[in-house]
């Protein structure tokens, strides 16, 4: 009867196209408490993706690292790991940093709801260990999210480099010419992951 009404209410809030994915993802992480089963199907990861990625495209959300690559396109169920890169190679840039120390909890929500849309196992969170400020605030809300975790880096450049980020975070390497995805890993950056937050909420 619980599941019964689950589907009741994802059936509801289909109507308004911006919380298709949120209420299904929440429905769907209900069901799988419920069934003692914390992983979903490939079919509902699926589905969950392609919500995902049209909510991106429809609000033109790129990456905003400065390639501006589109963030739809990165969307895969092909990932294990998503990193969230924090790891502004160039000293004087602290957008990231102060982005993600005043908007904790929603990036991470929304960083572990990717997560969750890829089927992915976990999520990083890769930053410098001298932000301080931030890698506190990101200490407070973490234990909400079990499948994300904080990986500090020395702060050396290009650690923002994604390859170099990948290699720190998970012990992969991008072969030259490759992309993270031929190593099961998707990155975005902070903001990107706010937009989507944005977005999507």
């Amino acid at each position: 009867l619980f599941l019964e009404m689950l589907d009741n209410l994802a059936s509801e809030k289909d109507k308004d196209p911006l919380g298709i994915f949120a209420s299904r993802l929440a429905t769907m992480a209900c069901k799988a408490a419920v069934k003692g089963n914390h992983q979903m199907s490939t079919q509902e990861a699926n589905m969950l993706i392609d919500e995902l990625k049209n909510i991106a495209r429809n609000n033109g959300i790129v990456g905003a690292g400065g390639a501006g690559f589109p963030a739809y396109a990165k969307m895969t169920e092909k990932a294990d790991t998503v990193i969230l890169n924090c790891v502004e190679c160039e000293p004087l840039l602290k957008l990231h940093r102060q982005l993600l120390a005043t908007h904790t909890e929603e990036i991470i929500q929304m960083l572990d709801e990717v997560r969750e849309s890829f089927g992915a196992k976990e999520a990083v969170i890769g930053i410098k260990s001298e932000y301080v400020t931030t890698i506190k605030a990101i200490e407070e809300v973490i234990g909400d999210f079990p499948n994300v975790r904080i990986c500090a880096l020395k702060a050396a450049y290009p650690m923002g480099d994604e390859v170099v980020l990948i290699y720190e975070a998970t012990g992969r390497v991008i072969k030259p010419g490759g992309l993270p995805i031929d190593e099961n890993v998707v990155v975005y950056n902070v903001e990107t992951m706010y937009n989507l937050y944005r977005a999507v909420h």
